[in-house]
């Protein structure tokens, strides 16, 4: 590739990312300022959990219940122990989106609330639960 630039001496190839300083810098034509200097632009600066990329997803009729949503985790994110809490609900809302926009969403969900009788009691899957769900009322009941 032809170098269009450096950084700190160091020649630059067209579309050829490197780290410099802690950034990620991606050498392209357009990185190029007309002073010969490069700017220092993000490789990816995609956020798939980014409300307005959510909210571009996300049917209309469920906006108002995301900004419900997303507005009580930005005022608890004020609080240290509450932070993690907003990403959760960005990730949850995110998956909801994907979901919700489904074409066929609305039908699945339709047959799942019309009980289909294709069922298999959990006993036949997962062969211990009576174990486990007296292992965790145990749990529950001690503390």
């Amino acid at each position: 590739m032809t170098a269009i630039g450096s950084v700190r001496g160091i020649p630059v190839p067209v579309a050829d990312t490197f780290w410099s300083d802690r950034v990620a810098v991606a050498a392209s034509p357009g990185a190029m300022r007309d002073d010969g200097f490069m700017t220092a632009q993000p490789v990816d600066d995609y956020d798939e959990d980014d409300p307005v990329e959510i909210l571009r997803v996300l049917p209309a009729r469920y906006h108002e219940q995301f900004m419900q949503d997303y507005g009580d985790a930005v005022a608890g994110a004020r609080r240290p122990e509450q932070y993690r809490h907003l990403h959760h609900v960005l990730r949850l809302w995110r998956l909801r989106a994907v979901a919700y926009s489904d074409p066929g969403y609305e039908a699945r969900r339709e047959a799942a609330r019309v009980d289909s009788g294709d069922r298999t009691p959990i006993e036949e899957v997962v062969p211990d639960w009576a174990d486990r769900v007296a292992a965790a009322r145990r749990r529950r009941a001690e503390g």
